[in-house]
């Protein structure tokens, strides 16, 4: 006759939970979703920031005419960690879209943030030439120790 097991109902809590924690070790960890998106409405188009999430293998950036997340117009992919940002070319023309990002790492992806919205410019503006602070770098105002614009061109 083959040995017979005998159990407690504390011994299968016991194996239960011994499993759940060697489990749990096994799982990969999703990406964190990224923060502060920002949407810029540009002539020609948009620029789309947000900030870094570190170890992941890039972001994915949700295109959208409505603001059905289920039914983006496309999604871009931009690989790599350290990019922060994404330029979609419109044309010449006013346009309103919704933007959403998500990291992944892998297959593996995070949560959409939540959206955010932009209107293309028809004229262009000061904004286009400008450098876009990232979202993750604090801006710092300018002081009266500090050159400005107005100082250098105008002796302010």
């Amino acid at each position: 006759m083959p040995p017979t097991a005998s159990f407690t109902i504390a011994d299968f809590e016991r194996i239960s939970r011994e499993r759940q924690i060697y489990d749990l070790g096994t799982f990969a960890e999703r990406p964190l979703t990224p923060d502060n998106i920002i949407v810029l409405g540009l002539k020609f188009g948009f620029r789309v920031q947000w900030s870094r999430v570190d170890d992941v293998d890039g972001y994915r950036v949700a295109v959208l005419s409505n603001q059905n997340l289920e039914s983006p117009d496309f999604i871009a992919t931009v690989p790599g960690e350290q990019t922060l940002q994404w330029e979609y070319l419109a044309g010449d023309v006013a346009i309103a879209k919704y933007f959403a990002v998500q990291s992944y790492k892998g297959d593996l992806s995070s949560e959409f943030t939540a959206l955010a919205t932009a209107t293309s410019k028809v004229d262009g503006g000061a904004a286009d030439s400008a450098p876009a602070i990232p979202p993750d770098q604090a801006q710092t105002p300018e002081t009266s120790e500090e050159p400005g614009w107005g100082r250098l061109f105008f002796g302010l």
